[in-house]
């Protein structure tokens, strides 16, 4: 099922829309992290949140949609792209899927979700726009719910903390996509602000072309 969020088209700006057309594009031939790259991250969520209902931001062709109803957890998850979501529609019928923005959330009730999923997605979503963001999860989630969120690191070679990034992704002739970046500290201070514990946090590199480096976080919700 999919269903479109309150808002929805009225708060992506040139930049996030960019970004959102890209996936639109790639999103049949798309297969990031399908190597099993964030699976030791899903392991420790679901073992340290043990049971309960999950909602996924940014749930892309529903790769871990499955995984997370295969293990008995209560699902939902929400992406930006509609193609994105057609395909995960296609790949786990059993989901329940929104069209929505991670900044407004105001179709959802208070405290509906145990916890919360969210891998290589933010990182598109404007810093200034972060704290909103982390509010909305925040308040969709129970208190004690558990988070996890993985971000892309400040390249050291690059002082650049938002970019938007021109090339060929996945076959596709050339398009553009906005990225933001934090170092670690930067987001422990956020988190710290908005009322999350922060549980864990560690950098995860992978092992590809791009030679990212991502920041993981697992958290608790302490309202």
């Amino acid at each position: 099922m999919i269903e479109r969020g309150k808002n929805y088209s009225t708060i992506v700006d040139a930049a996030e829309a960019a970004t959102i057309e890209l996936y639109n594009k790639i999103a049949k031939n798309y297969t990031g992290f399908s190597d099993g790259f964030w699976n030791e991250s899903l392991e420790l969520f679901q073992k340290t949140l043990g049971k309960g209902r999950v909602i996924e931001i940014g749930c892309g062709n529903g790769r871990d949609a499955k995984l997370f109803l295969e293990h008995g957890f209560g699902y939902v998850g929400f992406d930006a792209s509609s193609e994105m979501l057609r395909i995960a529609q296609e790949n786990v019928p059993k989901g329940i899927f929104y069209l929505a923005d991670a900044r407004d959330l105001s179709f959802l009730e208070e405290d509906q979700f145990d916890g919360f999923w969210s891998v290589a997605t933010l990182f598109h979503v404007q810093k200034i726009s972060i704290w909103h963001v982390l509010y909305e999860l925040k308040k969709t989630t129970k208190p004690g719910g558990i988070g996890f969120i993985s971000l892309q690191v400040i390249p050291a070679s690059d002082e650049n903390e938002e970019e938007i990034v021109t090339g060929k992704f996945f076959g596709e002739e050339e398009c553009s996509r906005f990225l933001s970046y934090y170092t670690k500290e930067e987001f422990e201070g956020i988190l710290g602000e908005v009322g999350f514990e922060v549980l864990s946090m560690s950098i995860k590199k992978e092992d590809s072309l791009a030679k990212k480096d991502w920041l993981c976080c697992l958290l608790r919700n302490t309202k």
